[in-house]
């Protein structure tokens, strides 16, 4: 059965993956932790090898708990520079991480979100 994956592109979406933290500029946001929501999509071609998306869980946890990021672009650009150098034995074809921040300490904000 996996030898009729070969050569085709494996579409996986992962989350949201849900974590509490300090991220964001303002000094309230890093008292206060917030619900984040985090999402990677990776477009892939199969060559016998599967993405261990459970590894890509673990990798994005060590990311978002590694520092307190000011901006949420850079947390994102680092998960996905990450993902890419610890599966560089998969053939990735491309790779959308998205961040959802929610109640954000903005009036009449529930939510803003950042993908790269």
């Amino acid at each position: 059965m996996e030898e009729n994956l070969i050569g085709e592109i494996i579409k996986l979406e992962i989350g949201p993956i849900t974590l509490f933290g300090s991220h964001g500029l303002y000094p309230e946001e890093k008292k206060l932790p917030r619900e984040f929501d985090i999402i990677v999509k990776i477009d892939y071609f199969y060559k016998g090898i599967f993405l261990d998306y459970t590894k890509v869980v673990e990798e994005t946890k060590n990311i978002f708990n590694l520092k307190a990021y000011d901006l949420l672009e850079d947390m994102a650009l680092d998960i996905k520079n990450a993902i890419l150098k610890n599966f560089n034995n998969i053939d990735i074809k491309d790779i959308r991480v998205k961040i959802v921040k929610h109640k954000p300490p903005i009036e009449h904000v529930e939510q803003f979100s950042v993908e790269v």
